[in-house]
């Protein structure tokens, strides 16, 4: 955390990278092949349901408990550098709607996401008005897609 807010706030033009990869964090595991190693946040309903009896309740449990510690540490990072660095607050709203999850992902992969981006708006209240309006417009494309779907 300290070596990514030194960077951030000695150094401008990587306080967006920064940002970025934080952000990313705040997403369950990206690969597929990870998804499919829990099969918890897979996108693919069929390779949800084909892989789950593969892991013990124990293993979930553990993977979900990873998530929080790293959700955490991320969350603490960003209100950190939102303190250090002025322009993070424009340069972390763009990062978290580009980093929103496709329309056709799980539901618990859209579930965490939307969760950490509720706890970024608890210590960013200057952000909560726009992610709240990220939120509510992404829901509605949901909505679009599936009527279409």
């Amino acid at each position: 955390m300290i070596f990514v807010l030194n960077l951030a706030s000695a150094h401008a033009a990587w306080t967006s990278s920064c940002i970025d990869m934080l952000v990313q964090h705040l997403l369950p595991a990206l690969s597929h092949d990870d998804l499919c190693k829990f099969c918890l946040f897979c996108c693919a309903s069929s390779c949800l349901r084909a892989h789950a009896v593969h892991y013990s309740a124990e293993q979930l449990a553990e993977y979900r408990q990873r998530s929080d510690v790293i959700f955490e540490r991320v969350h603490s990072t960003l209100s950190a550098m939102l303190g250090l660095v002025p322009t993070a607050s424009k340069l972390l709203f763009e990062s978290l709607r580009s980093k929103f999850p496709y329309c056709g992902c799980d539901i618990e992969f859209h579930a965490v996401y939307v969760s950490n981006l509720l706890k970024v708006s608890s210590y960013a209240p200057v952000l909560r008005d726009r992610i709240l309006s990220l939120l509510v417009d992404r829901m509605v494309d949901i909505d679009v897609q599936i009527f279409i779907d």
